[in-house]
């Protein structure tokens, strides 16, 4: 890419790669074009580690209820973000840190989990303060 290629749509597919020459660019914007998915996927939260808050990206291939709950080390519930049906497709949730009480919690470890009636996934994140 170049200069000349700036505001151009670049498909990419089967593993194949952009690959910038330009030292002047400053800013890339990336985006998934076809928004449907054929897989469950619970990606790793972003940022991680992270303070105040955090992005959870997740993806249901079919119209689900699904139950996405923040647990602490010793998995007890932090934190009900998610409980009810969606759509199927990409979704983004923010976690800010708090308990289902308005509480903020503590540094640490915590897990988080997505749900539904056909599939259960975990990751690990961690809360600096």
């Amino acid at each position: 890419m170049s200069g000349s290629a700036v505001g151009q749509t670049h498909p990419l597919t089967n593993g194949k790669v952009i690959t910038i020459t330009d030292n002047n660019i400053t800013r890339l914007k990336l985006s998934r074009a076809d928004k449907s998915v054929d897989t469950y996927v619970l990606e790793q939260n972003y940022p991680n580690p992270f303070n105040p808050s955090t992005f959870i990206r997740y993806a249901l291939p079919e119209k689900s209820f699904v139950r996405l709950t923040i647990f602490n080390a010793l998995g007890q519930r932090v934190k009900t973000l998610v409980a009810q049906e969606k759509d199927g497709g990409l979704h983004i949730v923010n976690w800010d840190g708090r308990n289902d009480f308005g509480a903020p919690v503590s540094s640490g470890v915590y897990l988080y989990q997505m749900k539904t009636a056909a599939h259960v996934s975990v990751k690990k994140m961690l809360l600096l303060r």
